[in-house]
């Protein structure tokens, strides 16, 4: 059995050491795909790895106006030193725009291509630097400063920097078309909404003026027919009234008010539910019972639960939350309309509340026919859609993402091995630093 030698054993444990930092950065993707936390930690596994002080990306804007307008997107440090850079002095980042390839440098001060001055004046005493750079554009940089071992930055590790670059340019930048598309996505909710509430705020007044019509007549029916009952009793006595005839001719009265009266009750209340759905002249942030917006919800998706959808509600509970409701109602809507179209001609909807500490809880479970577990990594991607070419654009799931992420909650898809589709909302109580 041959024994690899000091070198190779070397070798081989910086391989394992630089796979593992890789495959700790690709499984990130799969956690978040914020720009800020995903440079958190990009830099944090590298700066680690390569025994450096400080790491830090700087990004170039989506629309450069500046060629040189590098911003620090986020740095990290294992340092105490407060003399470390906070952002890059502009000799650095106008030589990788011009050169746009591996720098190491582990005497700033004494090298001729840099003002040593000015890398001393911020504690640099050694620096390393690749570009980020997206299908031959550069859209960053990724540096690390101030290497521990004496020797600073080799060779090996300027390589693999390079390495960790080209992976984190494409995870950036994927990052980037997210939060450009979930903006539009947001904003597109937005427009959605003011158009709803436009709609419902007309609906409503052009409703509620003839069902109020409707509403007095009904009334001033109801007390003619008394006074006409009072009158027959005055001029030919209580008798009269036991006429078959005029009993009948009566009732049919009486029974035509009463369907008219129950008829306007029934619009004044759908009104009053499309308006509660898209809480007109409301505040944006309110606290509010959760339970409520659900049942406003299935009101208004009666028509297409039918008689062959069974909905099972279990609800604990449940505090009341600080929420922005009429973009909640959307959330619920979406999800609930996801499932009945997903049940088809027959099933159950289960829907589950409960508390977790100081967040609530809802889950939404179909009988429907599921969601492949292929497809299901991509289920909150705007654009995407199980629902067919002319049937889905692919923007209700983002939408509702980006709702339940701006109320400080998550949302989760999966579908149980025992079949259907399971939505699983945590929304907490009160809000912190409200974005909604």
């Amino acid at each position: 059995m041959n024994v690899p030698a000091g070198d190779q054993l070397t070798g081989l444990k910086r391989a394992v050491d630089e796979l593992s930092v890789l495959n700790n950065i690709a499984a990130a993707v799969n956690i978040t795909m914020s720009e800020d936390d995903l440079s958190r930690i990009i830099v944090s596994h590298c700066a680690r790895h390569l025994g450096a002080e400080q790491g830090a990306i700087f990004m170039l804007p989506d629309e450069v106006t500046d060629p040189q307008d590098f911003r620090t997107y986020v740095r990290a440090s294992d340092s105490s030193k407060t003399g470390l850079p906070i952002h890059l002095d502009q000799q650095l980042t106008g030589w990788m725009i011009k050169n746009k390839t591996t720098l190491i440098c582990n005497a700033p001060s004494q090298d001729k291509r840099f003002t040593g001055q000015d890398f001393e004046k911020q504690g640099i005493s050694s620096v390393m630097a690749v570009p980020l750079l997206e299908r031959g554009i550069l859209i960053g940089m990724m540096a690390m400063f101030n290497k521990r071992e004496s020797d600073g930055f080799q060779s090996e590790d300027g390589r693999f920097l390079a390495i960790v670059g080209a992976q984190a340019a494409a995870i950036l930048e994927k990052a980037r078309l997210f939060r450009r598309e979930a903006q539009f996505v947001r904003e597109l909710q937005d427009r959605r909404m003011q158009s709803l509430a436009q709609l419902v705020a007309g609906v409503a007044h052009e409703i509620n003026n003839p069902v109020g019509a409707i509403a007095s007549s009904t009334e001033l029916l109801g007390r003619a027919i008394d006074k006409l009952k009072q009158s027959i009793r005055d001029k030919y006595g209580e008798a009269s009234l036991e006429s078959e005839e005029l009993k009948k001719s009566l009732k049919v009265l009486e029974d035509a008010a009463r369907v008219a009266d129950s008829g306007c009750m029934r619009v004044s209340d759908i009104v009053r539910r499309l308006k509660s759905f898209a809480q007109l002249d409301q505040a944006e942030l309110q606290t509010v019972d959760l339970h409520q917006l659900l049942k406003d919800c299935l009101a208004m998706l009666e028509p297409r639960l039918e008689k062959h959808i069974t909905v099972k509600q279990q609800l604990a509970d449940l505090p009341q939350i600080e929420c922005n409701p009429a973009a909640l109602n959307q959330v619920f809507f979406h999800v609930l309309l996801n499932a009945i179209e997903a049940i088809g001609d027959k099933g159950t909807i289960d829907l589950t509340t409960a508390t977790e500490g100081s967040s609530v809880s809802i889950e939404i479970r179909d009988s429907g026919a599921g969601i492949a577990d292929s497809a299901l990594p991509r289920v909150f991607d705007p654009g995407f859609t199980t629902k067919g070419v002319g049937v889905g654009v692919g923007l209700g799931l983002p939408i509702c993402f980006q709702i339940v992420q701006a109320h400080q909650g998550t949302i989760t898809i999966d579908s149980p091995a025992e079949g259907g589709t399971r939505v699983s909302i945590t929304l907490p109580t009160r809000q912190q630093n409200p974005n909604v």
